[in-house]
């Protein structure tokens, strides 16, 4: 039984310290991130040594637990950007954030569950890189 969009909701969790995304700990990428309601918060370390995400920069890292169901096509999509489809064998996604590019994410959920979220990011903190 497919829900009603305005019934489901996209799922999006904050990820402890200690998980390990790209060989990086949430904690080597990211200082008191938090999301409440729609909203993100926290600082954004310069992280150099991120592998097949980007290259050098400020990330962020969601879980989508609903990205681990095969039945569901997960997307992201900085507002004005091109839509990324998200792989489901990984449900932990680093997402590159700029400081022009603090743009509100759309995320997507169709198939099994049917839904949409937009995420601000405008109150994340860059921090610069380390000389």
């Amino acid at each position: 039984m497919k829900l009603h969009p305005s019934k489901a909701t996209v799922e999006v969790v904050i990820p402890n310290n200690e998980v390990v995304v790209n060989n990086k700990t949430a904690k080597d990428i990211q200082t008191g991130v938090q999301l409440s309601g729609d909203k993100i918060t926290g600082t954004l370390n310069y992280v150099t040594d991120i592998e097949n995400a980007g290259g050098e920069g400020n990330y962020f890292v969601i879980e989508l637990p609903q990205a681990k169901d095969v039945e569901n096509n997960v997307v992201c999509q900085f507002e004005g950007g091109s839509p990324t489809e998200l792989s489901n064998t990984d449900y932990q996604y680093l997402i590159k954030v700029t400081e022009s590019g603090k743009k509100p994410i759309t995320i997507t959920v169709t198939g099994k569950v049917e839904a949409t979220r937009t995420l601000d990011i405008s109150g994340l903190i860059l921090k610069s890189k380390e000389n």
